[in-house]
């Protein structure tokens, strides 16, 4: 994207900080917190499903030995103490052990000995205490104790809470990384955005920014490059006005000096024909070239003013007839010959006045291109749902160093000589029509070609191809 000098008449903006910067302490923190929440409800989880574990097995002994089918002796005890990794024990109904295993007595827990039915886990002392009566109990035992030794528990649970940070602080690392990247690829296409943006500010009009993806930011980057499109046509256009009033001014001053004189001159030719009428043929061959120099200075004056037009039903091929034979007599002094291509009314909207001042300028435009005399072919027609005037010549073609737009510019002949204003006139009165104005390579005789376009009139019920 190329880059502009600032517009020193705007006001200086603080250096942004960057989005990056902002995001990075909000994204780290919720990083953090979940990783930390995530660390601590697995380590609970672990320890709570050892424990659970722990408690089925010693819960699922007491069961057995309360339940009095088995034989209540010391080497029973020991069997089940031994699978369990526990110490058992018997009790009375004051708590107190009667039949135990070698390290039950030391390890019971007081506060079950009233009810001698339960749980307690004593985590100061490191153990877990499973409590059941008797489901038959005699003088001798009320209830039956299972006694583990919780600290292989929490051993497990530290080191499963060690891997588990460890395993947090690897998925910390890898979020951590691709969130760097999408905010470091976020921060990038948003400083492209303001960087646009401060360019257009600035007075630049060519600057665009790359588009790639679907998201969000891709569709305000396609908007902002539409936007600097359409201001910099608008630009455009509104120099082009400018300018085009400008000469219009110049040019409808120079009109107004000259049709003061042609009325005189147009005035004694016909009292010239009317008192002397072996002159008449002359003053009315300079009589033509008078109501041709009236279309120009009429056409000169509508440049630069508003293209309004009023428009009624009528064939286009009968303005350009016209026009032709005002022509016809210059056209044959400069060895210009002229084919007409008309095979038939062309009903259109049209204003026929503001019609013969386009044929005019693009006929005058072709002739000064021949100077050494050549072949100039008008077309009529009602083509692709439209009606089409084509103006072509042989003369040296259009020049390549001028873009097609450019030709119709104000002051731009599109040739080495031509009406100056002619073209921009033209395409302006087409365009008022409703139509266009485009130009080319002749298709035929090989020098330029024009060629207007104006929508066609579809006729009424009171309507008639002969009466349009």
């Amino acid at each position: 994207m190329r880059r502009s000098g600032a517009n020193p008449s705007l006001p200086p903006v603080a250096a942004p900080r960057s989005i990056y910067l902002r995001l990075l302490p909000s994204v780290a923190g919720a990083l953090v917190a979940a990783v930390a929440l995530a660390w601590w409800l697995g380590t609970r989880l672990y320890e709570d499903v050892l424990f659970d574990r722990l408690d089925a097995r010693l819960a699922r002994a007491t069961e057995l030995v309360a339940a009095g089918d088995l034989p209540l002796t010391p080497a029973l005890l020991q069997r089940f103490a031994d699978l369990l990794a526990a110490d058992l024990a018997l009790v009375d109904e004051d708590g107190r052990p009667v039949l135990a295993t070698a390290g039950a007595p030391e390890r019971l827990p007081p506060a079950l000995r009233p009810t001698l039915d339960g749980r307690l886990h004593d985590r100061a002392a490191g153990t877990y205490t499973v409590a059941r009566r008797l489901a038959r109990p005699d003088s001798r035992f009320a209830a039956v104790l299972a006694v583990a030794d919780t600290r292989d528990v929490q051993s497990a649970a530290r080191e499963a809470a060690l891997w588990l940070g460890l395993l947090a602080l690897g998925i910390a690392a890898v979020v951590g990384a691709v969130a760097y990247r999408a905010a470091q690829r976020l921060s990038r296409r948003v400083d492209a955005l303001a960087g646009l943006a401060e360019q257009l500010a600035g007075g630049a009009r060519d600057v665009r920014v790359e588009t790639t993806g679907s998201d969000e930011i891709s569709a305000l980057a396609g908007h902002l490059n539409d936007m600097a499109a359409r201001i910099d046509a608008y630009e455009n256009e509104a120099r082009r006005r400018s300018r085009s009033e400008a000469l219009g001014e110049m040019a409808g001053r120079v009109a107004h000096e000259i049709r003061n004189p042609l009325t005189a001159l147009k005035l004694q030719l016909q009292m010239l024909a009317e008192r002397v009428p072996e002159a008449a043929g002359t003053a009315e061959g300079l009589l033509r070239e008078v109501a041709r120099l009236e279309l120009i200075v009429a056409g000169t004056l509508e440049f630069g003013r508003d293209n309004e037009v009023r428009l009624s039903a009528g064939d286009l091929a009968e303005p350009v007839r016209e026009v032709l034979d005002l022509m016809a007599p210059q056209l044959r002094h400069r060895r210009i010959d002229v084919e007409i291509d008309n095979a038939g009314p062309v009903p259109v909207l049209l204003d026929a006045d503001r019609i013969k001042q386009v044929v005019l300028n693009l006929v005058n435009n072709a002739a000064e291109a021949m100077e050494s005399g050549g072949s100039l072919r008008v077309a009529v027609e009602a083509r692709d749902g439209a009606g089409t005037l084509e103006i072509e010549d042989s003369g040296p073609g259009l020049p390549a160093d001028i873009p097609g737009d450019q030709l119709f510019e104000s002051g731009t002949t599109g040739r080495a000589g031509g009406l100056g204003f002619g073209l921009a006139v033209a395409r302006d009165i087409v365009e008022a029509h409703g139509g266009h104005l485009t130009a080319g390579p002749a298709s035929t005789l090989g020098g330029a070609g024009f060629r207007a376009a104006l929508p066609l009139h579809i006729l009424g019920a009171d309507e008639s191809p002969e009466g349009v």
